[in-house]
């Protein structure tokens, strides 16, 4: 098992790239795995970011990136930012039923007012949620009293990576030898794992509006010192952690992580510690 990671900041949203448009999907085998899964425990799903794509049937829109809510398990509350303004609120579930509270927003003006009024309206009246899987995505509709979908939502397809993985490749060149491992947390925005030598820290950035990327940046390592050729390998990855910006995915199980060219920097495969 990989060692845990020192505790970091949830959050490191990335603007400002140049759109990409990933050509990638879910292969079939890792979308009935996400169906089992979403029948069998829809709470724990909940938790994690979720992008607003429509209030009350109006589609959101965002400056520079979309709004979302987050909701964090450790504590039912939810953060996010409704278009210029953030919002805190508390929430609390049973089966399917959500009850959203204490809901607090800032009050600055701005183009997306009415965006904004509308996903308070329907904060307050959320009563149950539904999580579905449509074409290898996660969904989420909140509901109100008269069972009409208030809040639209999808998760990051990025989220599709958390997990255990070992690494492959880099650039191409085996590296099966070394035990290097990646724990990837998208809903809290981490990374962290064993590079070979030195165990690894960083911040997952992702971008709303864009498909299947992902970036990994403040990367740090701890200091001890092993056989050179060890070392150049742990150079290499954290390189190629630096470049990636695009998901595709091979299968359930496997995966290529790509730079902004397309050129695939690392290949991963995804770790089952209870087979071990």
């Amino acid at each position: 098992m990989l060692a845990a990671s020192a505790l970091l900041p949830s959050c490191g949203i990335l603007q400002g790239n140049k759109a990409i448009k990933a050509e990638v999907s879910i292969p079939d085998n890792a979308k009935k795995r996400m169906d089992k899964t979403l029948k069998k425990d829809q709470a724990n799903l909940l938790y994690g970011e979720w992008i607003i794509l429509s209030a009350f049937g109006q589609e959101t829109d965002g400056s520079e990136d979309l709004p979302f809510l987050q909701f964090n398990a450790s504590d039912k509350k939810i953060y996010g930012n409704i278009g210029l303004n953030i919002v805190n609120a508390n929430y609390s579930t049973a089966h399917d039923s959500l009850s959203i509270r204490n809901i607090i927003t800032t009050m600055m003006s701005s183009e997306f007012d009415m965006q904004e009024s509308l996903i308070n309206r329907a904060l307050n009246e959320a009563t149950h949620y539904e999580i579905q899987n449509k074409q290898g995505q996660r969904y989420l509709d909140i509901t109100n009293s008269s069972d009409s979908v208030v809040l639209h939502l999808k998760r990051h397809n990025a989220d599709v990576i958390s997990g255990a993985w070992k690494v492959l490749t880099i650039e191409g060149k085996s590296v099966e030898e070394y035990p290097i491992q990646l724990v990837i947390d998208v809903p809290e925005l981490r990374i962290h794992g064993n590079a070979g030598c030195n165990i690894i820290n960083g911040i997952i950035g992702l971008d709303r509006k864009k498909d299947w990327f992902i970036q990994f940046h403040s990367l740090m390592a701890t200091r001890m010192m092993c056989d050179p050729k060890t070392m150049a390998v742990e150079r290499d990855l954290m390189v190629a952690l630096e470049e990636v910006e695009i998901i595709k995915m091979i299968d359930g199980n496997t995966c290529s992580l790509l730079d902004k060219n397309r050129n695939e920097v690392l290949a991963l495969k995804k770790i089952d510690f209870s087979a071990e």
